[in-house]
């Protein structure tokens, strides 16, 4: 069974002033003995020593509901049509912006960089994210349930929400790899080389305005023996967005994640997307290690001295020559180098 809340606090004589019968305030804290004792049989306690105890009991209770409002999050919807500005109404209305007040907004509109969010028109404030970086785009998803904290900032002029929350659907920006054993998820990409996306005219597997940023950065970062593209290159990544090309996934399916860089104690550096590796491998003459054979192969023959013939054994061991280069051969498993971030 839920309570319902009362309607009103129990405010009583919030005003101090002389009582209008006597020259005496109105309110007045009873003195410390008789806080300890009490009122006594048939005593007649004086109305300003009940009006503190009656005005101490409301500030209280007053306290405490402010307490419950300001740390309880406040539910409200966005109702913005307009991405990056997150607009929301709260019924009722808050009165001001409080230093740690917990919102929960339900996003509208998908951000595409830096937001803003405005309850009640007290004004829109910048959303920062947990490292007190503007949004870059990407971390609030249409749909989605998200958590804010108000805070005044360092000085006037500086107040902000600060992000709590982001659901599963994020945690990277356009072009980020996560690994997973589930099925796709929103604002995420299965990976399939063989697959491509472009504009909604194009005909790219996954196709529509949502792609045009991962097109533009594959496009800029792989060259075609990575991520070809329909038609050819053209002068840029945005003209040929607009000419309805598409562009294949990078390669990297059936291989191994390696590590972008310079490493300490292996003399290879590895460029990004760099692809090495063989499933099988035939070792040539060159990579086989140098050797030779020593095998006998006795014989007998007969000649002719003298007109007799004469019987004599011919050499028994053999040695080829020597063969193979001793050369290194390929023995890494199919592999695309990536990079490794580790968050700051």
């Amino acid at each position: 069974m839920t309570i319902p809340q009362p309607d009103k606090l129990p405010e009583w004589a919030s005003v101090p002033q002389n009582d209008p019968n006597k020259p005496v305030p109105n309110i007045v804290e009873p003195p410390a003995s008789k806080k300890q004792l009490g009122w006594i049989f048939e005593e007649f306690p004086p109305s300003n020593w009940f009006n503190w105890i009656l005005t101490k009991s409301y500030e209280w209770l007053k306290y405490f509901k402010d307490q419950r409002v300001n740390v309880a999050p406040i539910f409200g919807i966005d109702t913005s049509v307009t991405p990056n500005e997150v607009d929301v109404t709260l019924v009722p209305a808050i009165d001001n912006y409080v230093e740690g007040r917990l919102f929960l907004i339900k996003i509208a509109n998908t951000n595409t960089g830096a937001s803003t969010l405005n309850i009640n028109s007290k004004g829109a404030k910048p959303i920062l994210d947990l490292d007190a970086t503007p949004l870059v785009g990407g971390e609030l998803i249409a749909g989605i349930i998200y958590m804010f904290i108000y805070s005044e900032g360092a000085a006037p002029g500086q107040e902000h929400f600060i992000l709590q929350s982001k659901p599963d659907v994020y945690s990277g920006v356009t072009g980020d790899i996560k690994f997973t054993e589930k099925s796709p998820q929103a604002g995420w990409l299965l990976h399939e080389d063989t697959q491509s996306i472009g504009n909604t005219a194009s005909t790219a597997t996954y196709k529509g305005d949502i792609y045009h940023d991962l097109f533009i950065l594959w496009y800029n970062i792989h060259d075609d023996t990575v991520c070809p593209v329909s038609g050819g290159r053209g002068v840029s990544a945005e003209a040929d967005w607009l000419a309805d090309k598409n562009i294949l996934m990078p390669i990297m399916s059936g291989r191994v994640p390696g590590i972008y860089g310079t490493s300490r104690n292996l003399p290879t550096p590895r460029p990004f997307g760099t692809l090495v590796g063989e499933e099988s491998h035939t070792l040539s003459v060159e990579e086989m290690p140098m050797h030779h054979h020593v095998y006998s192969y006795p014989y007998s023959a007969s000649r002719y001295a003298g007109g007799n013939e004469v019987a004599y054994a011919g050499p028994s061991d053999y040695d080829t020559s020597q063969a193979g280069g001793s050369q290194p051969h390929s023995n890494i498993q199919p592999t695309v180098f990536i990079y490794c971030l580790h968050k700051i």
